[in-house]
């Protein structure tokens, strides 16, 4: 929400009395904890100096934001308070409004009254995008951001612009294009996986290859068949990553370094989703073989989620995909080190991919592609598992040899980065159940970043030191829970203004999501991005400057692809530096992992 929006909703806050504030309050306890731990941790931060503002009203709307009167839990309450507040005269006019959208005025009786029922009939029906939440908007000189809907639509329109042709793969990038074009020549029975650090362009290497070969088969041979690539990844961001990397790969052929035109012909490529909850009937019906002269080429991009619940609720979709086998290019899974689960096994058996029980490859399957910057790097056993599927097949630029993250950085390919540690003392320890779960699952409780996130002292210190970097910093900070990522932006933008943070999380309507990420990207007034649970893979904002790890975590590979978030360098638009703020406790378990334990094993 933007100042002048925030303006708006002010002039309407205002009227509410503190007997309904302290109402709403009291229902929405969350909200009320989260407010007091803002005031507790700007207090931290700045002591008697903070000059901002203590209205409850300006708390709520760093909050809920643009979910202000959506929110399913203080948005009914919040527009009920509104109606019972409003001028009589204004209250009159709404109710005829009402009426107006809903002849049906047995729902709101003529003796209903302003201050109970005839209030509360009028907050409860809300539904955003409908005609009522904008006639209550629009009367009231609120913003239509309060009534808009929070549903995830495909654009009804696009404004394309001339295409600027993708620049060509750098050496290293075509060391592993070359080495990945002969696997898919080779086709059949084979794995490999596919190893280049965060932020190096794995999905654009692998993308390339894949276009070029289907391209150079269909040229030498328009009879060929295997005109089928299914693309696998877990989240919303990767797989929309992969729409876009295919969509440009295809229809602007990357420049080469050979000077020699990429092939591309007249095929049109098909890109079909697999993912939110879509039809399988759907995808099966785009992959129909084609009988006309000109052969579409077939890009299924599906979540692991998705495949696997077709799997589950005995989807026919396998056996029509198996019976077309012989089309099938092959297959590419994205951070792959994730791979060793009981969902990729259901589905990889499912679809032929490997054998009963076992993780080894099959003779008569596509090849298998894996995409990681982390290989081999989970717990013994499972680096084993994955070893032995991809058939100790690696392929990684020879020129990078055993250094690649230094390598990279010379070349301008990743950002250079400063590290900052930033010492708590004080934290709580542990009790002995916390531990006991540290020990048996080997990463730190949910239960106790939870707690770590509502310590006001330590808030405080974050969001000193946050307050203290430069003004034209863009900042990824990396959160203890839900509740404290919405604690840290609150603060935030009490000190700097609504809209110079926001907040995603699983939690956040995909939407809402979409909106905040991109407005992160290209508004220079929204500086922090505070996140729990998400962004630490497929997330593309190169213009990063600073990665704050606020959480502990056990995990190397969590970690590095937390950092991994701002190390795009300036020859892929990034930034020279980048700086990992580093937030460690004094007193935790051995094995936390930090930057400089992380950056031995990237080296």
């Amino acid at each position: 929400m933007n100042q002048e929006d925030v303006e708006k909703v002010v002039i309407v806050l205002k009227r509410l009395k503190a007997s309904q504030w302290k109402e709403i309050l009291e229902n929405v306890p969350k909200t009320e904890a989260a407010i007091e731990s803002s005031r507790a941790a700007l207090k931290e931060a700045l002591g008697t100096s903070s000059k901002t503002t203590n209205k409850i009203y300006s708390h709520i709307i760093n909050f809920y934001g643009d979910r202000l009167l959506s929110d399913s839990k203080i948005g009914r309450l919040l527009r009920e308070h509104i109606l019972k507040a409003i001028p009589k005269t204004q209250w009159e006019a709404l109710r005829k409004l009402f009426w107006e959208i809903y002849p049906d005025r047995s729902r709101l009786r003529k003796n209903a009254t302003q201050k109970a029922r005839g209030s509360e009939v009028m907050a409860e029906q809300w539904r955003v995008g409908t005609r009522w939440p904008k006639a209550f908007c629009e009367y009231l000189g609120l913003p239509n951001t309060l009534a808009a809907s929070q549903n995830y639509r495909p654009k009804a329109m696009e404004k394309v612009n001339p295409v600027v042709t993708l620049k060509a793969l750098h050496d290293y990038q075509d060391d592993v294009y070359q080495k990945l074009k002969i696997k898919l020549l080779n086709g059949r029975g084979e794995t490999a996986m596919l190893s280049l650090p965060t932020g190096a362009g794995k999905t654009r290497v692998a993308v390339d290859a894949i276009c070029d070969h289907l391209a150079e088969s269909f040229s030498s041979s328009p009879k060929y068949e295997r005109d089928i690539v299914l693309w696998i990844s877990y989240t919303q961001e990767l797989l929309e990553q992969a729409w876009e990397s295919f969509r440009g790969v295809w229809q602007v052929p990357p420049m080469k370094k050979n000077g020699i035109e990429p092939v591309r012909r007249s095929n049109p490529m098909k890109i079909i989703r697999g993912w939110q909850s879509i039809d399988p009937s759907i995808v099966l019906q785009e992959i129909e073989f084609d009988t006309e002269s000109t052969r579409n080429i077939h890009v299924i991009i599906a979540s692991i989620d998705q495949l696997h619940s077709w799997f589950r609720t005995g989807s026919s979709f396998y056996e029509s995909l198996n019976s077309q086998s012989h089309r099938i290019c092959c297959c590419a899974v994205d951070e792959a080190h994730g791979l060793i689960t009981r969902e990729f096994a259901d589905v990889f058996e499912a679809l032929g991919l490997k054998k009963k029980q076992k993780w080894e490859s099959l003779p008569t399957s596509p090849l298998v592609i894996g995409l990681t910057a982390t290989p081999w790097r989970a717990n013994d056993l499972d680096t084993k598992k994955l070893n032995q599927y991809f058939q100790g097949n690696m392929l990684r630029p020879d020129e990078l040899k055993n250094k690649p993250i230094l390598q990279l950085r010379k070349k301008g390919i990743l950002a250079s980065t400063e590290y900052e540690k930033m010492t708590v003392v004080g934290t709580p320890r542990m009790t002995p159940q916390q531990m006991n779960k540290l020990k048996q699952f080997n990463e730190i409780p949910p239960d106790y970043l939870k707690m770590l996130g509502s310590e006001h002292k330590r808030n405080g210190e974050i969001i000193k030191r946050l307050i203290d970097l430069p003004t034209n910093s863009k900042v990824l900070v990396f959160t203890c829970s839900v509740g404290h990522a919405h604690t840290i932006s609150m603060t935030l933008n009490r000190h700097f203004g609504s809209g110079s943070s926001a907040v995603v999380s699983g939690e956040t309507p995909r939407a809402q999501r979409v909106s905040t990420i991109d407005s992160f990207r290209s508004n220079s007034e929204c500086r922090f991005l505070c996140n729990y649970g998400v962004l630490t893979t497929g997330f593309d904002a190169p213009k990063i400057d600073v990665v704050c790890i606020t959480r502990p975590t056990m995990s190397a590979l969590l970690y590095e692809q937390m950092v991994g978030r701002g190390l795009r360098g300036p020859k892929n638009g990034g930034t020279k530096t980048c700086l990992i703020l580093d937030v460690q406790d004094e007193g935790l378990p051995s094995g936390i992992q930090s930057y400089g334990r992380v950056i031995k094993q990237w080296e």
